[in-house]
């Protein structure tokens, strides 16, 4: 994203459209502490909020945290971003409706504008929120997405949709779910790495009537993007990360304005696709709803807040977190095992796959989408 900032940044959106990596480079955008911004500061130029996001030196807290901030720096100093506004920012948090959503809507001109949405953060709260996609839908994101994605319609004649993780998840759902008047006004829907989406939003005529306008891009080593029911005409790219690391897109290859590609998925990367698509048949939603909420039942007993904070709270409250398992009904534990058992049994079966599967691949420059 920097070199692509560095070659691409001089030309403004009016004279080369927003492509994939435009559309990557916004859904990151949100990421950043966008919440420091006084309602009254908006909307504003990039290139004038830097200050009141970012107002000390470079945050310590994590690597993802830096590159964001490098990123929110590189592209507020481009001519390319410097001058889009940022017209209007949602952030929604609510730990009783397990509820964590973000959205940022991003002008262009006057007439086109970027609804990028905010994948999960580190709470439990938003971890939480994204189990909840294996059996419930809309989860609470979803319904705030959809609501934020018609208030943008009502804005712009023009709209690209975009989200990197759950982000993606949360731009395609909302795109398959926007009222049919309002459904021309979407021009492009970006997935980075974002899981797909309920049974139901999957089979509908709505999701159909949008599906030619869905762009999704996975890394070759994908797992989150390959959960529920993700759209079919994905575009494998090529990482630097080691497994999981791949969902990081700060790894991404980018090269002369566009992402190098790979012919398919990795052999983990199939070992994962198949493996979970295995084991969600496997079990049923009221099955994958046990085990989320008495797992997420007992990391309550620990008092974390972050994922980061689980190990220390479990053993600060070790009585605590003893005492959630214990209340663990008999029937829940039945079926906790019994989902593990599908679990191990698809993994089981699907070992082939790490070992069978074709690992050449033709990599090269994404050149079927616009730039």
């Amino acid at each position: 994203m920097f070199d692509y900032l560095r070659s691409r940044g001089k030309y403004a959106f009016a004279s080369m459209p927003p492509g994939p990596i435009d559309s990557l480079i916004f859904s990151m955008l949100v990421h950043c502490p966008l919440e420091r911004l006084p309602a009254a500061s908006l909307p504003a130029p990039l290139g004038w909020l830097t200050a009141q996001i970012y107002p000390g030196p470079m945050p310590p807290e994590g690597d993802m945290a830096r590159q964001r901030w490098r990123l929110w720096q590189a592209a507020a100093s481009a001519l390319r971003f410097s001058q889009v506004e940022l017209r209007y920012f949602e952030s929604r948090f609510d730990a009783a409706y397990e509820r964590q959503f973000a959205g940022a809507i991003f002008q262009l001109n006057p007439v086109t504008a970027v609804v990028a949405f905010r994948g999960t953060d580190s709470t439990v709260v938003g971890w939480k929120e994204d189990f909840n996609m294996a059996f419930e839908s809309p989860v609470p994101a979803q319904t705030d997405a959809l609501a934020f994605l018609i208030r943008a319609c009502y804005m712009y004649p023009h709209l690209y949709v975009c989200g990197h993780s759950k982000g993606g998840n949360l731009a395609v759902y909302s795109a398959a779910h926007i009222p049919a008047d309002l459904r021309p006004r979407i021009r492009q829907v970006y997935s980075f790495d974002g899981p797909g989406v309920d049974d139901d939003t999957f089979a509908s005529p709505e999701y159909a009537a949008i599906s030619d306008r869905i762009r999704s891009y996975v890394p070759e080593a994908s797992v989150v993007g390959m959960l529920l029911n993700y759209h079919e005409d994905y575009t494998v790219i090529d990482s630097d990360g080691i497994s999981i690391s791949q969902h990081n897109p700060f790894l991404w290859h980018i090269e002369d304005g566009q992402f190098i590609t790979k012919e398919k998925l990795s052999a983990a990367g199939l070992f994962a696709d198949q493996t979970f698509h295995d084991f969600l048949a496997g079990c049923s939603k009221e099955e994958r709803r046990i085990v989320v909420d008495t797992l997420f039942d007992i990391i309550e007993a620990t008092k974390a807040r972050t994922l980061k904070e689980i190990a220390v709270g479990a053993l600060m409250h070790f009585p605590a977190v003893l005492s959630a398992i214990k209340r663990v009904p008999e029937k829940n534990r039945a079926i906790m095992l019994k989902v593990a058992k599908t679990l191990i049994t698809a993994g089981g079966n699907n070992l082939n796959l790490l070992f069978s599967a074709d690992n050449t691949y033709t990599s090269g420059p994404d050149s079927n989408l616009p730039v």
